[in-house]
């Protein structure tokens, strides 16, 4: 891959001052500006010449140019009308950007190659479940908070176990990559980041996937109780099914022990009683 050439803590503190920016906190706007994180990210983008790739959150158009250099098409999402009128301006002469004035949540995804997010920390785990739904695409990379990332990882009975680290587990496999320091943003946000692929998996091993989340949350709910003790507190009906021979062993076992696999079970044996 062609090398980044840039001093972009100087570029991005211009645009800044040219454009008269006022970054919204809300949204997160913290712009990259370490050129050995922006190699890495478009490394593990790893964008092709025949790619149609998605940028959500393009910002002010620092990865979005270097993917665009090495891509077919890059799709780039952003929310702020603001940015949208400075990206409009940075990369007019780009024939192969299309931009996209939304927010990423209310949009369906269009069919990709790959996927590409510095994501903001507020909307991190409604757009990976949107990712993960909506599976237009071969692979996302995106950086989340360190803490988010590391609960995407987490293996059962850790504290950082929970539903959404079995949800994720059941629909993706996620590779964590490298850490990111707080350092390599401005402004500089509270956190470190952790840069993660996600690769969908090829099918999904639950049809109700709304359902799921519905049972997985109930019982996350009481994620330090026993199975017996969880379903007692939450849904007793439920526990009248405990002596199915299938599930029978889980019955001891506490929420946060529970294996992706034995919540599928679990729900597939509830299920006609949800």
């Amino acid at each position: 891959m062609d090398r980044v050439n840039c001093d972009l803590l100087e570029e991005t503190i211009k645009i800044i001052k040219h454009y008269n920016l006022k970054l919204k906190k809300r949204w997160g706007q913290s712009f990259l500006v370490d050129c050995n994180v922006l190699e890495k990210l478009v490394s593990y983008v790893n964008p092709c010449p025949n790619d149609t790739i998605l940028e959500i959150g393009a910002g002010i158009g620092t990865v979005t140019r270097e993917l665009a250099k090495r891509c077919k098409k890059v799709i780039a999402v952003e929310i702020d009308r603001n940015l949208v009128k400075v990206l409009n301006e940075v990369l007019k002469d780009f024939s192969n950007i299309e931009l996209i004035e939304s927010d990423i949540l209310s949009m369906k995804l269009p069919r990709v190659d790959k996927i590409f997010s510095n994501t903001p920390y507020s909307i991190s785990s409604p757009l990976l479940i949107k990712l993960l739904k909506e599976r237009e695409y071969n692979y996302a990379i995106l950086t989340f908070q360190r803490e988010f990332a590391d609960r995407l990882v987490a293996r059962p009975g850790t504290p950082n176990y929970g539903r959404l680290t079995a949800l994720v587990s059941i629909l993706a496999h996620v590779e964590p990559k490298d850490n990111v320091s707080r350092s390599s943003f401005f402004p500089r946000p509270e956190v470190d980041s952790r840069i993660v692929k996600v690769i969908p998996r090829r099918e999904i091993p639950v049809k109700d996937l709304t359902l799921f989340e519905y049972f997985t949350s109930l019982l996350f709910s009481q994620r330090k109780r026993t199975l017996y003790s969880a379903l007692k507190h939450i849904k007793p009906i439920l526990v009248n099914l405990l002596s199915d021979k299938r599930i029978k062993p889980l019955v001891s076992k506490r929420i946060y022990q529970l294996e992706p696999e034995e919540l599928l079970q679990l729900f597939e044996t509830f299920k006609p009683f949800l």
